[in-house]
């Protein structure tokens, strides 16, 4: 059985990958990939801290392709995680602050 970590580190290479040569749909699957990736993870606090990681790093220039559904649908996706406590509000204060970045709002 091939490590989960290495195969999620594979899946967040291959979205940042698609983010970087602008290419449009790399956005389609990003959230349900970072979603997944962030499942295979083992504690909450560890899920956390990857989330508000890749939400800070979609503050850069690819991001303007984001818009206000996209940050609807990341909060669904991270409510629908079940996170409770701490790291649910860490999580959603890092997506909060890159819906702010990227919208200017």
């Amino acid at each position: 059985m091939k490590n989960p970590l290495l195969l999620s580190g594979a899946a967040v290479l291959l979205v940042a990958a698609g983010f970087m040569a602008g290419r449009s749909s790399a956005w389609n699957g990003a959230a349900d990939g970072m979603m997944n990736v962030a499942r295979l993870l083992k504690s909450p606090d560890e899920q956390s801290a990857y989330l508000a990681q890749v939400f800070e790093n979609m503050t850069g220039d690819s991001s303007r392709k984001m818009n206000a559904k996209d940050f609807q649908i990341l909060a669904y996706q991270l409510k629908a995680m079940g996170l409770t406590g701490e790291p649910a509000a860490k999580a959603q204060a890092a997506l909060d602050a890159t819906a702010v970045k990227t919208l200017g709002k």
